[in-house]
């Protein structure tokens, strides 16, 4: 007879797998540590034969009979094919990816930046296998008690109600339980997954306290334990502004939301800091200010070469005169430059700068007006012809609230058939 061999496989669950079984993509499943690299479970299969975030889900047709059926016997006929495309998760496989996803980062005193990046990363791609929507607590009523019930003791020991969550619940739980780790340091990177994770999860009113622990959330230092040590965070520092492609991501979650109040709080704490102004000038005026201390040495160098073409003066004169020369046209030039740069207002729309603010807070300021801009023009009329006339509580805040900031909403000049 032959021997009947059997294998036993580690029911192990993990990320990476899951996602590439399901079509996230293998992308960013690399560089979590302790979170990848086990054999994920199979799933049922989907209707479809493949899916991704972008597909068009149509609406099955059902057959004649069976809706007559239904409606004969007075039930209600939903047709919704969100089961069919949505992966198969039972709690225990949801349970086993969140506890692997936390095992990684508080499996260690001070987990690595790359190790935090990486798990909020595969968190994002998995909501992409989810469809979107606002997350909510459902509980099942507990079954109400009848008269015939009564009397035949049919509810005796009434169910209470069970919390079911949902898959895009866990995730969205583990993503809060990850940032908010004492000993987890949140990079530009982790915060705009997280960002992601919330948007697609229907969540953008969590967005404001992500932002603000970014900026305020002691850091812990690297390579200690029992206790980990930390140091307070400067909001003012450089290392705290939030990205700017960051920051319009979570703007336009809230202009989606419809919440005024959570999209100027998002203004205020982006790009209206310190810490952003002084990133934008690092970034943006390091290389024209390094060629502007060049460009003495410049001219010198190239007076020298000119000042021997001359013989109607000494090459020592011809050199100083040569030099200033190439120094003045450099600098009327970068000035002609730098007043067209702040002065322009073509890409402004319903908000403006008011008259006498400085040029250097125009340019420092220019990506908070352009916010403001994007709110006012998501908050008031489509219809060109009828701007100016909006009204309300929430469109007189804004009003209020950008004159506050020194500029003006809807300026008359500017407005169609007003020049």
């Amino acid at each position: 007879m032959g021997k009947l061999r059997v294998t036993i496989k580690s029911p192990q669950v993990v990320l990476s797998d899951f996602l590439l079984h399901h079509g996230a993509g293998p992308s960013h499943c690399s560089g979590s540590r302790g979170f990848t690299g086990v054999r994920a479970p199979s799933f049922r299969p989907f209707s479809s034969a493949t899916r991704s975030p972008s597909a068009k889900r149509t609406l099955p047709s059902p057959s004649v009979n069976r809706s007559e059926s239904r409606r004969s016997n007075g039930e209600s006929h939903h047709i919704s094919n969100t089961s069919e495309n949505q992966p198969r998760i039972d709690e225990k496989q949801l349970s086993d990816i969140r506890n692997r996803a936390l095992s990684s980062i508080k499996g260690v005193p001070v987990p690595s930046e790359a190790t935090v990046t990486a798990t909020l990363e595969q968190l994002e791609q998995l909501t992409r296998l989810f469809p979107q929507g606002p997350v909510s607590n459902t509980r099942t009523p507990p079954p109400q008690k009848t008269p015939a019930s009564s009397l035949f003791s049919l509810d005796d020991h009434p169910s209470s109600g069970t919390a079911s969550k949902s898959p895009i619940e866990t995730i969205t739980q583990t993503a809060d339980e990850i940032i908010t780790y004492p000993s987890v340091f949140i990079s530009p990177k982790a915060l705009d997954s997280y960002i992601k994770i919330m948007i697609a999860a229907g969540r953008p009113s969590a967005i404001r306290n992500a932002i603000r622990l970014y900026i305020s959330k002691p850091i812990p230092e690297p390579g200690t334990s029992n206790p980990v040590k930390y140091h307070e965070s400067n909001p003012n520092k450089i290392t705290a502004a939030v990205p700017l492609n960051t920051a319009n991501a979570a703007l336009s979650a809230a202009i989606n939301a419809r919440d005024l109040p959570l999209c100027l709080d998002i203004i205020k704490d982006t790009v209206c800091r310190s810490s952003f102004k002084r990133s934008k000038v690092i970034r943006r005026l390091s290389i024209p200010f390094a060629g502007l201390a060049l460009t003495p040495l410049a001219a010198y160098t190239v007076a020298t070469q000119l000042s021997t073409q001359f013989s109607g003066m000494t090459p020592e004169m011809a050199t100083q005169l040569w030099t200033v020369g190439i120094i003045a046209y450099v600098g009327f030039t970068a000035t002609i430059g730098v007043v067209a740069v702040t002065t322009s207002n073509d890409q402004m729309e319903r908000v403006t700068w008011a008259d006498g603010t400085a040029l250097r807070n125009r340019w420092l300021r220019e990506e908070e007006r352009a916010m403001l801009d994007r709110v006012a023009v998501a908050w008031g009329f489509k219809n060109k012809a009828k701007r100016g006339e909006e009204d309300g509580a929430e469109w007189e805040a804004l009003r209020e609230w950008i004159g506050l900031r020194g500029m003006m909403l809807d300026r008359v000049s500017l407005m169609e058939g007003m020049q």
